[in-house]
């Protein structure tokens, strides 16, 4: 696992949680992620965490925390600088943002789902 580990750089160290003798088992484990102020305009925070668990499966309790770890990190890990203005028309090689989302059409009618309304042409970062 330190093998796979080394390819990402942000994540410090990753460890088994155990729970206490009179809850119930299951595989849980911790990251430490760590992001270099010189590489991000967002907030960081020390003693930063992301965790995963799974009832049955110590490898898939693992991969939910490098996934967490990988989200919490891609979301602080940012310049500004770098952001992008644009409509899935316009920017080449671009994600569809509608694929994202998996709200009804009932629900995007909703005026608290007006944020998820979107086309083609709409303007996102």
């Amino acid at each position: 696992m330190e093998n796979k580990l080394k390819i990402l750089p942000f994540i410090k160290d990753l460890r088994r949680i155990f729970q206490f003798s009179d809850e119930p088992k299951f595989f849980q484990f911790q990251a430490e992620i760590v992001v270099d102020e010189k590489r991000t305009d967002g907030n960081i925070r020390n003693n930063w965490t992301a965790g995963g668990s799974s009832l049955f499966s110590e490898e898939e309790a693992i991969e939910k925390t490098i996934a967490e770890a990988c989200e919490r990190y891609a979301c602080t890990a940012y310049k500004r600088a770098d952001f992008v203005l644009g409509s899935h028309k316009e920017i080449k090689n671009s994600l569809d943002p509608a694929s994202f989302t998996s709200y009804s059409d009932e629900q995007k009618k909703r005026n608290d789902f007006a944020l998820f309304r979107f086309d083609d042409s709409t303007k996102i970062l």
